[in-house]
């Protein structure tokens, strides 16, 4: 008898579960690939458009705050002021002039603090401080001194022989000076610019008023430190002092028409006497340090470079309260119709 073979039942294979190791990987190698693959061509308009989207979003607002501001001219007088002072400073070119002053400025620092420090011996300490403490107690000149400070000494005969060259070169370069800010002054007020009388005199005082200016920093840098009030009072004096200097100088030294009088150079000079204020404080905070990074690497030139800029932004200030009385003036006065001849230039 034949035994019929029984047949075992086969399970059917089951496909083995979907592996997400490998989902994971190649989603990983995938995005791997397109990172390696961008090159900064294709991530950098991306950083470019996002940039100047910024910048016309920017320029679009400062344009509508123009418009907003020129729409109120009518009715703000203030207002009014500032746009007529700008304009006035852009037709008599206030920053040529500035830089015309800054240099002048510049050729003035370096002698005069030759001769306080070198010949004198202020400042021999100068060496041993900081570049912030230093402009903190005598601003710009202070930084300048910290460069002549190391060749101070020497025998009385070399002393007196840096007194005689110190000297003759402060004369010369005040005088310079001075003669600057009065053919600015004449550019600016547009009225001929007469020769000055007994220069030797006016330089002279220009020097003992820039003599007595820094003792009063000294002066009011030891009023800071005693007390808030005492504090306050320093800052007013430092805002009213180099103002009233101003205008001083404004009457007497620098032309100007001849209507105009102390209460038509009150504005500039209290402008003077504030931006001279802020820009002790920018010294103080942002040049001195400039001055020991620049000195670093490039020596001499860095601090001639740092101390241009200073004297770039003196003279900006210096023209900024001349441009902003004479714009106020003739906005009610007539303005002379006069051209300045080069002999009146190098005559005055």
């Amino acid at each position: 008898m034949s035994a019929a073979k029984k047949k075992t039942p086969t399970k059917k294979a089951t496909p083995p579960p979907p592996d997400d190791t490998e989902t994971i990987d190649a989603t990983v190698v995938d995005v791997g690939t397109a990172a390696v693959g961008a090159t900064p061509e294709e991530s950098e308009p991306s950083r470019i458009a996002r940039a100047k989207a910024l910048t016309e979003k920017l320029k679009a607002r400062g344009l509508d705050e123009y418009d907003h501001l020129q729409e109120r001219r009518e009715t703000s007088r203030t207002i009014d002021s500032v746009f007529t002072a700008a304009e006035y400073d852009e037709e008599v070119g206030g920053g040529i002039l500035a830089a015309a002053v800054a240099f002048r400025l510049f050729l003035f620092m370096v002698p005069f603090v030759f001769v306080l420090v070198v010949v004198f011996g202020i400042g021999a300490d100068a060496a041993g401080e900081s570049s912030r403490s230093l402009a903190s107690s005598a601003g710009a000149m202070g930084l300048l001194a910290k460069s002549f400070a190391s060749v101070t000494g020497g025998s009385l005969w070399g002393r007196l022989v840096a007194f005689v060259v110190g000297s003759f070169a402060l004369f010369l370069t005040t005088r310079s000076a001075l003669k600057v800010l009065r053919v600015t002054s004449g550019l600016i007020w547009d009225v001929p610019i007469p020769k000055l009388e007994r220069p030797a005199r006016a330089t002279g005082i220009f020097i003992a008023v820039i003599i007595g200016a820094l003792g009063l920093i000294q002066i009011i840098g030891v009023l800071d430190g005693i007390s808030l009030i005492a504090g306050l009072i320093a800052t007013a004096l430092f805002i009213l002092v180099p103002a009233g200097l101003w205008l001083l100088f404004s009457l007497r030294a620098f032309p100007h028409p001849e209507e105009a009088g102390w209460k038509a150079m009150v504005p500039g000079a209290l402008l003077v006497g504030v931006g001279l204020q802020l820009l002790h404080i920018f010294t103080v905070l942002w040049i001195a340090r400039q001055v020991d990074s620049k000195s670093d690497t490039y020596g001499a030139i860095g601090i001639a470079l740092a101390l241009l800029f200073w004297a770039y932004l003196t003279g900006r200030i210096f023209m900024a309260g001349m441009v902003l009385n004479a714009a106020h003036w003739y906005r009610s006065h007539d303005r002379p119709d006069s051209e300045l001849q080069p002999d009146e230039i190098l005559d005055a």
